[in-house]
């Protein structure tokens, strides 16, 4: 399920619904209905980026599956028990290698 454009597309279409919902509101001065929406806007923008998200993880997965295969035939060498995604140092220290793992991915998907 690789669709991110649908997503996207839909997410606006709810998301200009309640805008508009939100402005009717707001010229009637009806402030609990109003912010009732925004609410609703809120959390309708955090469940889109929970899909688009997994779209994005799905995509590295893969992506990171078809660099294993392709690497070595051999399950010994494909197994990443041994890979740190997180440098702890840094991590202690505020920082994260996360990005530039999901940026070296984001390159080759």
């Amino acid at each position: 399920m690789s669709d991110l454009g649908a997503i996207a597309a839909l997410y606006q279409q709810v998301d200009n619904y309640l805008e508009g919902l939100r402005d009717r509101y707001d010229a009637a001065s009806e402030t609990e209905d109003r912010d009732s929406v925004a609410r609703q806007q809120r959390l309708n923008e955090q469940a889109y980026f929970v899909l688009a998200w997994g779209q994005f993880e799905a995509r590295i997965s893969d992506a990171c599956r078809d660099a294993i295969r392709r690497g070595h035939q051999e399950w010994r060498y494909r197994r990443a028990d041994d890979v740190d995604i997180l440098d702890y140092h840094g991590w202690q220290g505020g920082g994260c290698m996360f990005n530039q793992y999901a940026g070296a991915t984001e390159r080759r998907v």
